[in-house]
């Protein structure tokens, strides 16, 4: 059951996904490109970590929730033979795939193929790519719990 709901969840929200990914993964390759910090690539690291660690976790955790509120298809999905609790999960699970994809997309796939068109990304280190990973996570929950618990209208 998680997986159909997921499935629905992608389909929902796939164009809007795509242009988010696009933006997301493109905001710290164009703040390197702007500030020209190649050979140094914290600009680029600490651009990731806060757009897709921080920011991204967040506004995923409260947008595939808050549109089932705003589309009304909240009501119809508690009409399922699902509980809430399972729904938050699967948004949870969801929200949380999409941001570790972007996640590790941009900080070890976006640095190979710039290096491939000339522009000199390092690459992060392994502790990094870990504590971004955690920080995704936990921001999705923290984002999820407080969104869940604090609408009244759940």
């Amino acid at each position: 059951m998680l997986w159909a709901l997921m499935r629905k969840d992608f389909a929902q929200h796939a164009k809007p996904l795509l242009i988010f990914a696009a933006t997301a993964l493109a905001l710290p390759l164009a703040f390197t490109v702007l500030t020209r910090t190649e050979k140094d690539s914290t600009g680029y690291i600490g651009t990731v970590f806060g757009c897709l660690g921080i920011s991204a976790p967040m506004l995923l955790g409260q947008w595939l929730i808050g549109q089932e509120k705003v589309k009304g298809t909240f009501k119809l999905l508690r009409s399922l033979p699902v509980s809430e609790t399972k729904i938050i999960l699967t948004k949870y699970l969801f929200s949380t795939i999409v941001c570790l994809i972007l996640v590790n997309g941009a900080l070890l796939v976006e640095p190979a193929v710039c290096r491939l068109f000339g522009l000199a990304i390092s690459f992060p280190t392994a502790p990094l790519v870990a504590w971004t990973n955690i920080a995704a996570v936990f921001f999705i929950a923290v984002s999820t719990t407080v969104f869940t618990i604090l609408d009244a209208r759940m």
